[in-house]
């Protein structure tokens, strides 16, 4: 019986320390949930700051749209009015002085179409000269001196190699 009471009493103390070391466990997890749940708390925190940022941000974006949209609206109106005043000055400018302001215009337009197709065509022949002359020199330097005639009548003659 003794050797039986004597196992029941290392069984006690294996337990025991058993209880001893799940004790400690158990403090050293409470600790970390502890601290788990003050991370928690302030991630919360930071999340709710976050959403209220973006909560007043969205509503100064909804005003300032509503402000553009007014602002818009107000341009078109405006837009609308001098459109109008603009035509009416055409109309009395016509009628007093008897003129098509749009064919005026077109003649204008025109013209100036006109004087631009002239100044290109003054810039190529511009152009063209001087291409020539350079040529002209570039001939002059290649086969010969200045003080040569230049002459349109230049017979070509094939030249015959000894072998």
């Amino acid at each position: 019986m003794k050797s039986v009471v004597k196992n029941h009493a290392k069984k006690i103390k294996t337990l025991v320390e058993d209880v001893d070391d799940y004790a400690k466990l158990f403090e050293q997890l409470s600790a970390e949930l502890s601290e788990v749940n003050v991370m928690y708390a302030n991630l919360n925190e930071t999340n709710q700051t976050l959403h209220q940022m973006l909560s007043e941000l969205h509503e100064a974006s909804a005003n300032e749209i509503k402000v553009l949209k007014l602002d818009i609206e107000a341009l078109r109106v405006d837009k609308a009015v001098k459109d109008e005043q603009l035509n009416m000055l055409y109309t009395v400018l016509e009628h007093h002085l008897g003129i098509n302001v749009q064919s005026i215009y077109n003649n204008l337009e025109i013209q100036r179409d006109e004087e631009r197709r002239a100044q290109r065509e003054k810039e190529l022949a511009e152009a063209t000269t001087q291409k020539k002359k350079e040529l002209i020199i570039e001939t002059q330097e290649a086969g010969g001196s200045s003080s040569q005639p230049a002459s349109d009548d230049v017979e070509m003659v094939d030249a015959e190699v000894d072998p």
